[in-house]
């Protein structure tokens, strides 16, 4: 099974990476409070080998993804709406 926590902004998130280490971090880019690139920033520099999953309801999220050098830090986008199903087939 999975244990699966939340929270509501990108300020709260981080203060719980920087407490926990998570296998997995599934990152919604219009996250209020701190920046969604930020986020992924920094949960790689302190547990590199997290994996992070974006969600997205960006029409250009690859080219936002490259222009912030965050492809390589990620290991996949999902486009809003995504079904659970896709999620755990990439993990």
């Amino acid at each position: 099974g999975y244990r699966v926590e939340t929270v509501f902004n990108g300020t709260s998130g981080l203060q719980r990476v920087e407490r926990k280490f998570y296998d997995i971090i599934l990152l919604d880019i219009k996250i209020p409070g701190t920046p969604a690139f930020e986020i992924v920033r920094k949960v790689k520099s302190l547990h590199a080998e997290c994996k992070i999953f974006l969600v997205s309801g960006a029409p250009y999220i690859d080219q936002i993804l490259e222009r912030e050098h965050l492809t390589p830090l990620i290991q996949g986008v999902f486009s809003k709406p995504f079904k659970i199903d896709k999620l755990l087939s990439c993990l």
